[in-house]
């Protein structure tokens, strides 16, 4: 289950994705990245299509899986964790914003320390909508340096990944109808990491008196007046597993 990485392997995916009528820019997604998984989804969160790999984490033949929603798969993967899945499906066909997220989960044969991304994207073909995930797989070693130092410290032993999972976006509390700027988020972010207001105005290139400004912001948004009371709410609507992008690479 590795990235497959042989013109045989490569050849046989590609036979499997056709039986689903293979968008070319899809095709040209698969060939250039080699996925461990790659799966697409019209408006509804319904399979359109998808690679093999991804029967094999539902334990599902492709009639099984094809025309449903993550809710109407096999109950492998938990009915909470396919609802968000779903939930990602949605927002990212609402909004057209590109999603990147990093986990930990047992995956098919074994446990995998995974990055996924989901994008909207239009087939000229059949003039559809659609989104696209691709899922690559990541040795473990690499984990602990995908993040620029300082946002976020990696367990030292990465067997104990079980759970963690960052994205770039906050599902949950868009849900929610929280929306925040990117500076507030940023600024949420780094201060529930016990950041003060002068070190993340360091870390962000920003005055004390801007960061306290977006401080009480937050508090408005979040209706609390204590910033304890808003760290707490912060981290119950999933903001400790959100990295904005001002804390990755790239």
């Amino acid at each position: 289950m590795n990235n497959l990485n042989n013109k045989k392997d490569i050849k046989a995916e590609l036979d499997f994705l056709g039986q689903f009528k293979l968008p070319e820019k899809l095709k040209e997604i698969y060939l250039s990245t080699l996925p461990l998984s790659m799966i697409w989804k019209n408006k509804h969160g319904q399979y359109q299509g998808f690679c093999h790999s991804a029967t094999l984490l539902y334990d599902s033949t492709p009639d099984e899986m094809y025309g449903k929603d993550e809710c109407h798969q096999r109950d492998i993967v938990p009915l909470e964790v396919r609802k968000f899945f779903l939930k990602e499906d949605q927002y990212v066909f609402d909004h057209g914003e590109n999603y990147i997220a990093f986990a930990s989960l047992n995956y098919a044969d074994a446990w995998r320390h995974v990055f996924y991304t989901k994008e909207k994207f239009f087939d000229e073909v059949t003039q559809e909508h659609f989104v696209v995930g691709v899922l690559m797989e990541m040795p473990s070693y690499l984990m602990k340096f995908l993040f620029k130092s300082g946002p976020v410290k990696m367990p030292e032993d990465l067997k104990k990944y079980e759970g963690i999972y960052f994205s770039n976006i906050n599902i949950r509390a868009k849900s929610a109808g929280i929306n925040l700027s990117s500076r507030e988020e940023e600024c949420l972010v780094l201060m529930i990491r016990g950041a003060s207001a002068n070190e993340i105005g360091i870390k962000l290139g920003l005055s004390k008196r801007t960061v306290e400004f977006h401080t009480e912001s937050l508090k408005s948004k979040f209706n609390f007046f204590k910033k304890s009371e808003l760290i707490s709410q912060a981290i119950d609507l999933g903001y400790l597993s959100t990295l904005p992008g001002i804390f990755f690479d790239f």
